[in-house]
Formats: structure tokens, sequence, C-alpha cells
């Protein structure tokens, strides 16, 4: 049932991926250029021109007006955006919240995380650090003929894992992002003779991060995540008494849960 919904989210994250490959190419663009008497260049654009005097409005949206006696040329060209200037290394937090709800042969699949991490990035290219995430996945069967919703597996976990992230280009204000996540994790609610009271965390996600200052971005991309969480199964117990004595064992096993989320969140620096 999940091959469907994999195939079909791959494609957001093939979209999200060229996005962020295909960031330089957009990062040039016309506009109008005023070079002023006393040497100094502004660029944005005109939208009202005088016999006396212009206007024109920046790239952060401010309007600014000049009088013709004070332009030397005014020309239209080619011009790269003003980079913002990152910080070579320095301690950071991530902070995202993900979610992702499909039905997919009447079964709704919809799982909720909420992740922070803390770390240290070496420049803007390579970061590492310690996460820790609350996991939801819950798996509802829908049956269209009488309409009817029910819970096939409700279960909450936790992770903890070690995390290497960075951005594809540097000082740019719109980058394409990465990150690896690789660590252990278990259910909130665990038998105590299971055998295997933790297991194996992984992810990885690629996605887009919009700065607005040096110190905060926001950001949104495709995550793959899987987690093995220890399941016990209980034997059935009559409602009714009967005379063959239930003494079957519990069954201890491990689930699988897999999926690809949309997540959203926060970069900033914590310094």
């Amino acid at each position: 049932m999940f091959s469907h919904l994999i195939t079909k989210s791959y494609s957001y994250f093939f979209i999200l991926l060229l996005m962020s490959l295909s960031l330089p190419i957009f990062a040039q663009n016309n506009q109008d250029v005023l070079v002023l008497k006393n040497g100094d260049k502004i660029v944005g654009s005109i939208f009202e021109q005088k016999n006396e005097s212009i206007k024109i409005r920046l790239d952060n949206g401010d309007e600014v007006a000049f009088k013709l006696e004070e332009i030397e040329t005014i020309t239209n060209e080619k011009w790269t955006p003003k980079r913002l200037k990152t910080k070579k290394g320095g301690y950071y937090n991530i902070s995202t919240i993900s979610l992702l709800s499909n039905i997919i042969e009447d079964v709704k699949v919809n799982p909720l995380n909420l992740h922070t991490i803390n770390g240290y990035r070496f420049n803007s290219l390579f970061g590492v650090g310690l996460g820790a995430g609350i996991n939801t996945y819950k798996i509802r069967a829908f049956d269209p003929a009488p309409n009817i919703e029910y819970m096939i597996n409700n279960i909450s976990s936790w992770s903890i894992y070690a995390n290497v992230s960075g951005d594809m280009s540097q000082n740019t204000k719109l980058t394409g992002i990465y990150a690896l996540d690789v660590g252990v994790g278990s259910a909130w609610a665990v038998n105590e003779d299971h055998p295997k009271k933790f297991d194996t965390y992984y992810g990885f996600s690629l996605g887009i991060k919009m700065k607005s200052s040096k110190d905060f971005a926001w950001i949104c991309a495709i995550s793959y995540q899987v987690q093995y969480l220890p399941y016990s199964d209980y034997p059935v117990i009559p409602s009714v008494p009967i005379a063959i004595p239930v003494d079957e064992e519990i069954e201890h096993d491990t689930n699988f849960y897999y999926g690809l989320f949309l997540k959203t969140g926060f970069y900033f620096d914590s310094f």
C-alpha cells in the first residue's frame, strides 16, 4: 500500500531538488541603475518619472525620489542581488514540524513529527549536530461502502540522532539544503520483557532555505524517514470464561515505519 505513497511523494521530492539546484540560474534579473553625480549607485525599478524627478523602488521595498540634476546616468542592466554574508562558523538550532496525509488504496497515512537540532556549523556548507524528535504514526483504513473510517495502528515514539547538514550554495538569500540523520529511538510504551527496547532511526532530506538575515531563515524540505519500533502482540482474552485456560505467551517483534514527509521550520544561530 505504501509503494503508491512513495511513488507519488517522490515527484514532490524531485521538484524541490530541481528548484534547489536551479536557484543560481534565477539569481540575476534586469533592473534600473542610477549612477548619481556623487558616485553612488542606486539599483531598483523606476515606477514614476517626471520632468524634474524620478522615483525608484529598491529591492527592500523602499521608494526613493531623486532630482534629475542629481543623476549622472540611467541604465537598465542585469544585476545580481546583494548576497547575504553568512557566518563562517558557530552554533545553530533547527526546529521543524513535518506532516503528510495521503489516502492510498483506502488507507489514510497521517504521520506527525516534531524535531529540534542543536549543533556547530563549520561553514555554510557543512555542520554537525545532535537532534531529538517526537514522532507519531497514524494509519487509518477507510471502507467507502459503509463510509466508515477505523484505526489500524496508532503509535507515538521518540528518536535521538546525529545530524549532518548544510547549504548547497554560499552567501545567497535562497539556497538548497541537505540533511542526514542517523540514530536510535523507541516507542513511548514498551513491554518490560521486550528483548530489544531501542532500535534504528535514520532519515535524509533535501529542500530550500530562505534567509531573512544572517541569523534567521525559513526552511522547507521533503524528508524520507525510517524508524524501527519494538512491538508486543498480546493474546486475546475471551470476554466470557472458557474451560481451556489462556496461557499464550506475549509475542515480541519489531515494526517498520517509513515514509516521505513535508518538513517546514526555522533555522537560527543560537549565540
